[in-house]
């Protein structure tokens, strides 16, 4: 079985600067992905990404689904939240949760949020997370001035104070055409949070625009519109999180009873018609790619030392 879950090419080509080296590691992955018997993606559009980078074998949809029940953090937690950062106005709340790292459409939040507040919005902007792009973020955040409007919280490892997170926000932006699934965007509705999504994206199947989620286009301008809108109507933005609640949470043990279901498919499948013998497909080509970028990482340190 493989699962295809991210789009491992565009990892590759931010990693690794050689475009012969990016093709080989390309053609690797590709030639493990058809050593399975069966290969899942977590949306349509990660399927679309696999065919778009020499795939043509067959995919099937499984979801993901969170490890959070439905329902808010106690109001304990999210007072705690509220005192950890100063959030005591009533001004909204705003979320992402995630690697910081540009391809996330964090560009775009910033950008949008600054448009907002030229034209008087209010707010408060949490990120969660770590990356390797979070001193470029922190900077753009500076010459934006939204240095007031801004946390950078970090990387958060406890499940619960991360439900709190959650719980406590008003919005979730995220407006990312990256990911191929967007498991953020189904925590968030486990705890009543609706998001604010590209159209078009793969975290935003599944999406009704003023429905379950708010659909922009990939730009600030159209982030801006969100949040102005979020910012005068806190009522219908709620009603936004309930219905993504009911209508697009997926909880993990619902998600686990479907791949064993399937699992159980496959055996009976083998045993009516054993397959034709296929190559093997190997083993950690995540680390290959994490070892190739880090390598090449150290080079141009050593460089500019030399230098």
């Amino acid at each position: 079985m493989f699962t295809y879950h991210t789009k491992f090419d565009i990892d590759i080509r931010t990693a690794i600067k050689s475009k012969a080296l990016q093709d080989s590691l390309i053609r690797a992955i590709l030639w493990n992905i058809e050593g399975a018997d069966e290969v899942w993606t977590v949306s349509r559009g990660a399927g679309e990404n696999l065919e778009s980078i020499g795939y043509r074998g067959k995919w099937r949809v499984m979801d993901n689904g969170v490890d959070f029940a439905r329902g808010h953090a106690s109001m304990e937690k999210q007072n705690e939240i509220s005192r950890l950062h100063n959030l005591t106005d009533h001004a909204p709340v705003f979320l992402f949760t995630g690697r910081l790292r540009w391809y996330k459409g964090i560009r775009i939040i910033l950008e949008g949020l600054a448009k907002a507040k030229a034209r008087g919005a209010k707010f408060h902007m949490l990120f969660v997370g770590d990356g390797s792009d979070r001193g470029e973020i922190e900077e753009l955040t500076h010459k934006l001035g939204l240095t007031d409007q801004c946390v950078f919280v970090g990387s958060i490892q406890d499940r619960e104070l991360l439900r709190a997170y959650y719980s406590r926000a008003d919005l979730f932006l995220f407006p990312s055409t990256f990911d191929t699934n967007g498991i953020v965007v189904r925590e968030a509705a486990a705890c009543g949070l609706g998001a604010v999504l590209v159209k078009g994206s793969c975290a935003a199947e599944g999406i009704t625009d003023g429905q379950n989620g708010i659909l922009i286009g990939e730009n600030a301008d159209s982030l801006c519109a969100a949040v102005l809108f979020a910012c005068s109507h806190p009522n219908e933005v709620r009603q936004v999180g309930l219905h993504a609640e009911r209508e697009i949470y997926l909880s993990w043990e619902d998600s686990v009873l479907r791949a064993r279901a399937r699992y159980a498919e496959l055996l009976e499948e083998r045993k009516a018609n054993p397959p034709e013998k296929r190559h093997d497909a190997f083993p950690f080509l995540s680390d290959i790619v994490e070892g190739a970028g880090r390598l090449q990482r150290w080079h141009r340190l050593l460089n500019a030392k030399l230098k």
